[in-house]
């Protein structure tokens, strides 16, 4: 996750650069990360009579305010940026975080066995990559809130089949599309939530992309320990599932609402494998992202059930431990987004700045 996220902080950065005139096109070809995702805008409407003077003197603020060794003046519009965060936690807590806290009462009431577990990772995961495939070759003719919102409405049907699943090939199937729905949205989540945001405060305002999906993780174990307390049921786990769907839907129309995004805009793919391999790294950065992967699909699925089998876990501790990993999550996305804004990334403001 990680990783996808430096990298889209990475190819902004390098486009904002470009644009000021500290990188020329191919210094930028040549730097650390290539320019893989970068809004691009239409042409401006004509302007009236008399303005078109103040319309180009705005249009070289940047410029004049890199000359004028000036920080950026945009105002972080955090309402904005929380508000996409939560689609993360539709992709990376409902649709994947949920089936390691809930698939102990799952196993028990399916019958699944350890290797069924093992494909619903594997399912997820997979379906995740087909959708960052299909999102890197229809990026540059679909905007990016587009994308986003079919990443929400295909994860929240996978979300609704396992809800209602009597079976362990519908529970595959569901968690399939919440993996496609998730390369949907959390390709396009940070390009969103990044816009208008200054080069020297992106990495905070993706941290919060991050660290709200903590926050979801430590929620997510707390809500469904309380509501099994209600019920009286240890193994309740369909509600669970049904009640994160009504809340995508929630977020879908409170994001169709109040985050309004450019028609011009849209989220421009070099292409294929190529832009890959033009990233200094790439390698190192492929082999991190695997190993969360699989550390995702394999581990995170069996630790409740290790929990509650090998260690005398109750449901509840076993439940609630997930919580302990979603506070760890918000204090390393906060931490290591700061981090990236001071010396994880090429700055194109000067180090004096904050």
């Amino acid at each position: 996750m990680e990783a996808g996220v430096q990298r889209h902080l990475g190819a902004i950065d390098t486009a904002d650069q470009v644009h000021a005139g500290a990188l020329t096109p191919a210094t930028a070809q040549m730097g650390r990360l290539p320019d893989v995702f970068k809004v691009i805008r239409g042409p401006a409407a004509p302007s009236p009579a008399g303005v078109n003077d103040a319309a180009a003197a705005v249009a070289a603020g940047p410029t004049d305010a890199v000359a004028a060794n000036k920080p950026p003046t945009e105002r972080v519009r955090w309402g904005r940026v929380v508000l996409v965060a939560l689609s993360g936690v539709v992709s990376h807590v409902f649709g994947r975080a949920t089936v390691g806290v809930l698939v102990p009462a799952m196993a028990d009431d399916l019958e699944l066995s350890d290797t069924l577990i093992g494909a619903l990772g594997s399912a997820n995961m997979g379906a995740y990559f087909a959708g960052v495939v299909i999102v890197t070759f229809t990026a540059g003719r679909t905007e990016p809130f587009v994308l986003l919102r079919a990443g929400i409405v295909t994860s929240t049907v996978g979300l609704a089949v396992i809800g209602t699943a009597s079976s362990a090939a519908a529970v595959v199937i569901g968690t399939a599309l919440a993996g496609l729905g998730g390369g949907g949205i959390w390709l396009t989540a940070p390009v969103i939530a990044s816009e208008g945001v200054p080069a020297s405060r992106r990495g905070a305002a993706l941290g919060t992309l991050t660290a709200t999906m903590g926050a979801a993780l430590i929620g997510v174990p707390i809500a469904t320990t309380a509501l099994r307390s209600l019920a009286a049921d240890d193994a309740l786990w369909r509600p669970i599932w049904l009640i994160q769907a009504g809340l995508s839907v929630v977020l879908l129309a409170a994001l169709s609402v109040f985050v309004r995004a450019r028609r011009t805009e849209r989220v421009a793919a070099v292409g294929g494998f190529g832009a890959l391999f033009r990233i200094h790294g790439w390698k190192r950065a492929v082999a991190a992202y695997m190993g969360f992967a699989y550390m995702t699909s394999s581990f995170a699925n069996f630790l409740g059930r290790a929990l509650e089998g090998d260690h005398d876990f109750s449901r509840t501790a076993a439940t609630l431990v997930f919580s302990c990993m979603g506070a760890g999550s918000i204090v390393g996305a906060l931490a290591f987004g700061r981090l990236s804004d001071r010396i994880g990334r090429p700055a194109p403001w000067p180090r004096s700045w904050p």
